[in-house]
């Protein structure tokens, strides 16, 4: 490995150990972390007291010990699964973030390595990538601030942390967003691709679409995480399964807009060079039986090509399909353990 890459891959592991040490940091203090505990503990127990609650979680804590509810027995949540579901939600959360610092890392050593020019459009296309992505994210709190209906009275657990982690973890998504736009702005004004410059570029386009399937799809696996936590509360209540694969649809969405058109436009241009070259190889044997471009051994030539540079639709790969699918993936696990 070359020593300059081995300096970029030693500052992805670090700076994604120190964003996921953050997330850990900061949740493991707050106060919301404490009314968790400390509510298990007192419906467990029914000894203790209420620490770091506000008035909704306090008193439905109080009322599920004045009046247990009947139908949750033996089989119901216990202390046990409710701390465990917080320290997996917790675990997912910095697995989330230092998957974004490292993608954040890796994608400005994969941009400073193509060099894209600065243009124009590459700033006005980044910034409606960019938009894109952060879309879904305003839209849901918006919807969140205008509506005055609680699913429980958990709701608000850790909201003053989440309301800064997630943009955190959002900036830290970007650079793979504006590396993936760079790349199909290189690819369309240039039209002197060899194919292994062709090659180059086909690889960073998966390397940019995957990083953001996995951060997303991690993203949705820890909202699940979240509610799955506050099912395990007295008188705590999930989020039905459906609101969450809507979320990961919404996130596979974003991901094939970004993702579709740019690997189509590479696809298009890979396949004219791999002709190309193909009339270089065999095109010389102009008096062999057969027409030109349609023989064995040239059909032959430019299937093996295609495969070896991953050329075919957007979502015949397995990568590709994966990577935009994930999100969705990510709901339906997610909602087996629901």
């Amino acid at each position: 490995m070359p020593v300059r890459s081995l300096h970029w891959y030693a500052g992805a592991v670090i700076f994604a150990m120190a964003a996921a040490a953050l997330v850990v940091w900061q949740l493991a203090r707050s106060d919301s972390t404490a009314c968790v505990r400390s509510s298990v503990e007192l419906a467990a127990t029914g000894t203790g007291r209420l620490e770091g609650c506000d008035e909704h979680a306090a008193t439905s804590v109080r009322e599920h010990l004045a009046q247990p509810d009947p139908d949750v027995g033996a089989d119901g949540p216990s202390e046990l699964d409710a701390k465990s579901a917080l320290v997996v939600w917790i675990a997912l959360f910095a697995a989330t973030a230092g998957a974004a610092a490292a993608s954040a890392v890796r994608s400005i050593a994969a941009i400073a390595n193509f060099k894209p020019a600065l243009s124009r459009r590459l700033v006005l296309l980044s910034l409606v990538a960019v938009i894109l992505v952060v879309l879904p994210f305003a839209v849901f709190r918006l919807l969140a601030a205008r509506t005055s209906n609680r699913l429980g009275p958990f709701d608000d657990l850790h909201l003053e942390e989440i309301a800064w982690l997630n943009p955190m973890i959002a900036l830290l998504t970007l650079p793979a967003v504006v590396g993936l736009v760079a790349v199909g702005c290189v690819i369309s004004t240039r039209a002197d691709f060899n194919l292994e410059e062709l090659a180059s570029h086909g690889s960073r386009i998966r390397a940019f679409v995957g990083m953001l399937g996995t951060i997303l799809a991690l993203g949705v696996l820890t909202t699940a995480a979240r509610w799955q936590s506050i099912a395990t509360l007295p008188g705590g209540e999930s989020v039905p399964s459906t609101i969450v694969l809507l979320w990961g649809a919404v996130f596979a969405f974003v991901i094939a807009v970004l993702y579709l058109p740019v690997h189509d436009l590479w696809a298009r241009k890979t396949k004219r060079e791999i002709a190309a070259e193909v009339k270089r190889q065999l095109g010389a044997n102009d008096k062999a039986a057969g027409t030109a471009g349609f023989r064995a051994p040239e059909l032959a030539l430019q299937r093996e090509l295609e495969s070896t540079l991953g050329v075919g639709g957007a979502l015949r790969s397995l990568q590709g399909s994966v990577s935009v699918l994930a999100p969705v993936i990510a709901a339906a696990v997610s909602s087996l353990f629901s």
